[in-house]
């Protein structure tokens, strides 16, 4: 039995679910919910939704956790919502100076800022010199800070969470997949990956390398401030993170599964193309409760970094 709650409201048994896609990332996107209500009762008027009203969806034990409303557009007999797991006010740009601050404060202020609760998994807490906001969103000031980090940082049920993409990679898979039946996509593209990224800020240079024998080196057409070799070094190593990771990935469609989640490790048990067996990390997933379909896409972890 599904539950759409509405301002902590549960309206499932007021209107008809035409149709409910919730879409799910290990980080670089929030997590967003569309869903269409048929509403020949005129109710929706009545529960006083707003921009930032708290809307969850619930199935099978599973759901959302808590998003928020960004748009409610009424259709004929039926109304289309929008809901996000970042708060609106994470569209507001800010500007401030950091000095001499820790990983762990910036991700507390900042998850403050908008009502959230901040945790953080296998990330170390550095300590940066100087870190400049410039008239930037929140969580995209952050999100940049942790790709450097090898991180990824999501929204989920009203917690700012970031977590050390190479710890996760690193977690034994619990779960094997196996895609007989399902529709299965696949993408190498490993022969555009690279070896090696270098980092440089005024005096400071720092070079990552991969394992293995790759010579090809990225260098980032941006500048990336930094205060210190280690530190340079220590971007590299994101930057090239950042640059690889989804070289080798694939998707796989089936029926219904709303136990999924985006962040884990999982086994692959392909028989059609046993090339693509194996340990694989999911990326991203999407639950379409009105098809009764659900999408996994993963990516090959990346060895060493």
């Amino acid at each position: 039995m599904s539950e759409l709650l509405l301002n902590y409201t549960d309206v499932s048994e007021k209107v008809a679910l035409s149709s409910c896609v919730h879409e799910m990332y290990a980080g670089g996107r929030s997590d967003s919910l569309r869903v269409r209500i048929s509403d020949t009762d005129g109710q929706f008027d009545k529960w006083n939704l707003r921009t930032g009203s708290p809307v969850e969806f619930k199935d099978s034990g599973t759901g959302t956790g808590k998003m928020f409303l960004y748009s409610s557009a009424p259709d004929s007999s039926y109304y289309d919502l929008r809901a996000y797991s970042m708060p609106p006010s994470g569209t507001i740009p800010n500007s401030k100076a950091w000095e001499r601050v820790h990983f762990s404060q910036i991700g507390q202020e900042i998850a403050k800022r908008h009502g959230l609760e901040f945790e953080s998994y296998g990330v170390s807490d550095h300590v940066y010199e100087y870190r400049k906001q410039e008239n930037e969103e929140d969580f995209k000031f952050f999100g940049r800070l942790c790709t450097l980090e090898r991180a990824a940082l999501t929204i989920y049920n009203g917690k700012l969470i970031a977590a050390y993409e190479p710890y996760l990679e690193a977690i034994e898979p619990a779960i094997t997949i196996d895609t007989t039946g399902c529709h299965v996509e696949c993408e190498d593209n490993s022969v555009l990956s690279y070896g090696s990224a270098t980092v440089s800020c005024g005096p400071y240079t720092g070079t990552y390398k991969a394992p293995g024998e790759n010579s090809r080196i990225w260098v980032p057409q941006k500048p990336i401030k930094c205060q210190s070799t280690l530190e340079a070094i220590r971007f590299a190593a994101g930057v090239l993170r950042e640059k690889n990771k989804m070289l080798v990935c694939g998707s796989i469609e089936a029926s219904l599964m709303p136990i999924y989640a985006p962040g884990i490790m999982v086994n692959i048990l392909n028989q059609q193309a046993p090339s693509w067996s194996g340990a694989f990390y999911i990326y991203k997933v999407r639950h379409d409760y009105g098809k009764h379909k659900t999408k996994i896409f993963f990516r090959k972890k990346l060895e060493g970094y």
